[in-house]
């Protein structure tokens, strides 16, 4: 047999952490795919090496931990299989093939079997390749942010502080000013809808989501909605084939469960009958994204989620009920706790109706509780990266330093979403010599500064022209 090169966890792990695989599916030993749908987190304490993990093998979809290990025996060796922390795992994630006489199946504190997949066959490219590339981007970030460290072990920590809100400040000028670019061909309340659709797609569905948006505008959904109150079906279903239609992800054969084809075949109906006078062409289905995405992230969820939201703002306009909102807030100065939970209210979804519980046209969801269809993540994004904006902009055009100064205000209290993986790199960094606690820096101005940092200097690099990695600043 040939000798095996050493390879550590840590490969392993930076292995699974960048999903440097042949194809998006493992398989286990015998011949079942393992298809991966969301990585999860790395954990740094004790217990499994991944938590939040999302996987579907065969058409069961299973969330927990996944463990990495070099050998299939290291699971027992490291007496995981009488340790409770291990027993939501989810699957054992191998590099070797077992030896022979090894033990070949993984199992928990319960007697539960783990399925396991061997990635030694289904890398991307040669391990011995990606070690190499390993050492080569660490040797490079090891020199590339030497100035940046060099810099930063001279500040104080409230220099840096200072620093950072001064460059949160910058990235939100940048969002302003782009909406402001957007004045010159929509209304305000238009380019509120749009950045608020943008925010529902996040990375991988802002694309389709802003086109979206500017195929069926807000305005053109109010107009065709039924003005008589007490209609059926109610104005939620005519705004969620209006979107469905739209966005071209109506299923075009109807799912097998009956309560699924009562709720398509009116959808269709409507949307049957208001697309004339929509007056638009819809989108293909295979604009939108739905690879290793979470499935209550899922488009169909969150056009769902939007579909609610647009009925709150048929009884107050959208913009409108914004800035009533902060003007009550102006009245409530040292509630900062109320008034940003205020705030998350304005996004808040209780799940309801046919989509609790669901994430595709006759699917449900892998979460045990559903209780929302927008997580608290992507709500706080959403009012730093589309609320705050538009409302700071919507106060300069009409010359109210009362409510810019609020907005400011508020963007250096409200929380930030959790941090990822490039973002908690760059705060890491920052914060090297200085003890200082989490809850200080995870807010949405600091957030910001450290986003912009990260895209527009770490990332390229362009460390002579950062106000860390410079002195000239």
């Amino acid at each position: 047999m040939k000798d095996r090169p050493h390879i550590s966890e840590e490969v392993l792990s930076r292995i699974w952490q960048e999903q440097l695989f042949l194809s998006e599916s493992l398989t286990t030993p015998e011949g079942r795919a393992v298809h991966i749908i969301r990585r999860g987190r790395k954990n740094y304490d004790n217990g499994p090496d991944f938590k939040g993990v999302l996987i579907r093998i065969a058409n069961e979809v299973y969330e927990g931990d996944v463990e990495l290990h070099i050998e299939q025996g290291d699971w027992h060796a490291h007496g995981h299989d009488n340790d409770p922390a291990y027993d939501r795992t989810i699957l054992h994630v191998v590099f070797w093939p077992p030896k022979e006489n090894a033990p070949t199946m993984t199992q928990t504190s319960k007697g539960d079997v783990v399925p396991t997949v061997i990635v030694s066959s289904s890398l991307s490219e040669p391990i011995e390749m990606l070690q190499e590339r390993f050492l080569d981007r660490d040797s490079y970030r090891q020199e590339r942010f030497h100035e940046c460290r060099v810099r930063l072990a001279e500040m104080s920590l409230k220099g840096i502080l200072r620093q950072l809100r001064q460059i949160g400040r910058e990235r939100l000028e940048e969002r302003v000013t782009l909406f402001e670019q957007r004045l010159e061909n929509e209304e305000l309340e238009q380019i509120l809808y749009e950045a608020i659709c943008e925010g529902l797609g996040y990375s991988s569905n802002k694309v389709p989501f802003r086109e979206l948006a500017g195929r069926l505008p807000l305005g053109k959904i109010m107009d065709h909605l039924p003005q008589q109150a007490g209609i059926s079906p109610p104005p939620l279903l005519w705004i969620q084939a209006m979107l469905f239609g739209t966005a071209g992800l109506l299923p075009k054969i109807t799912p097998p469960d009956s309560e699924t084809e009562a709720y398509v075949t009116e959808l269709r109906s409507l949307w049957d009958m208001l697309a004339p006078s929509l007056d638009l062409h819809p989108m293909s289905a295979e604009q939108w994204h739905f690879f290793r995405l979470r499935p209550p992230n899922f488009p169909p969820r969150r056009l769902a989620a939007l579909s609610y939201l647009i009925v709150d703002y048929t009884i107050q306009p959208l913009l409108e009920g914004y800035l009533q909102l902060f003007k009550l807030l102006r009245t409530r100065e040292k509630q900062n706790k109320q008034n940003i939970r205020l705030l998350e209210r304005t996004l808040e979804i209780p799940s309801s109706g046919y989509w609790k519980g669901r994430y595709l046209f006759g699917k449900t969801t892998a979460i045990e509780q559903d209780r929302n269809l927008l997580g608290q993540a992507r709500i706080r994004d959403i009012i730093i990266s589309a609320v705050l904006p538009v409302v700071l902009l919507y106060a300069r055009q009409h010359s109210s330093p009362e409510l810019e100064s609020q907005i400011m205000q508020t963007y250096e209290i409200f929380p930030a979403p959790p941090w990822g993986r490039e973002t908690k790199e760059v705060a890491d960094r920052l914060f090297l010599n200085h003890k200082i606690p989490a809850a200080r820096i995870r807010t949405a101005m600091l957030y910001q500064g450290i986003l912009h940092l990260q895209k527009h200097f770490c990332a390229l690099p362009a460390c002579a022209q950062c106000a860390f990695g410079s002195r000239g600043r």
